[in-house]
């Protein structure tokens, strides 16, 4: 058969190898992708399952969970960024992506500020913390930056060694972490082909949401009540910079 191949073409015997090792190589791609895709629906779709939510989107590029699980409303976005670097001999396709973890806080969370990491990862940056900034005594400026409305039961809040310390681990293990217009969102740079992996995510994002909420209960009086005086109330963080 290679002998008609070569004859038919005019090629010979190394031409028609490279030919077919090309095409090996090609159908060996093709199907590491589909296998890929295939794991990536299969997770997606279990993770569904397992948190009532509701799936959409058609690749890891741009699926979709939405609902309400533990009595949050959640948002889980897959996403993919890519940019082609050309040198001055070839160039190359770089490829990242992220799925963000979105929780809905309750209405206190619209307007008190903004909180977010001070460097995120992107399609060219992993934000891996050096040697140095372990040893850091200002690790959490270091790592996050604040701006808070003029509100006592925010700056209370915050200043909360407990909150300080989670928001503090969370944003080290994340690609980004923000809490601004009543959302958290916490993003991951990763391409999550696992199902319990993705619920893990779900489970980080909601333990410091629950801790936001329950913290702000703490130290904000309920409306029309007197104000109740918290066990050992947090001072206020001086370094902290408020609008």
């Amino acid at each position: 058969m290679l002998d008609v191949f070569s004859e038919t073409f005019g090629l010979n015997g190394i031409q028609v190898f490279l030919i077919l090792f090309i095409l090996l190589m090609c159908a060996v791609v093709a199907l590491f992708a589909m296998i890929i895709e295939h794991m990536a629906k299969s997770a997606w779709t279990n993770a569904a399952d397992a948190m009532g939510l509701k799936l959409s989107g058609d690749s890891l590029k741009n699926y979709r969970l939405e609902g309400t699980y533990q009595g949050m409303d959640l948002q889980i976005v897959a996403r993919h960024e890519s940019e082609t670097v050309r040198t001055h001999n070839a160039s190359r396709t770089i490829h990242a992506y992220f799925v963000g973890v979105n929780v809905g806080l309750s209405p206190a969370w619209h307007h008190f500020g903004r909180i977010h990491k001070k460097k995120p990862e992107t399609l060219h940056k992993s934000n891996v913390p050096s040697f140095l900034n372990a040893l850091s005594p200002n690790r959490f400026d270091d790592e996050l930056h604040m701006h808070l409305e003029p509100d006592a039961a925010m700056k209370r809040l915050f200043a909360d060694d407990e909150v300080r310390e989670k928001l503090l681990k969370t944003s080290l293990k994340t690609g980004n972490l923000t809490i601004f217009n009543g959302t958290l969102l916490i993003e991951h740079k990763k391409r999550v082909l696992d199902a319990d992996l993705l619920k893990a995510y779900v489970d980080d994002a909601l333990a410091l949401a629950e801790l936001l909420e329950s913290r702000l209960q703490r130290y904000q009086p309920t409306p029309g009540a007197a104000p109740a005086v918290a066990p050992s109330p947090a001072p206020v963080d001086e370094r902290v910079t408020y609008w």
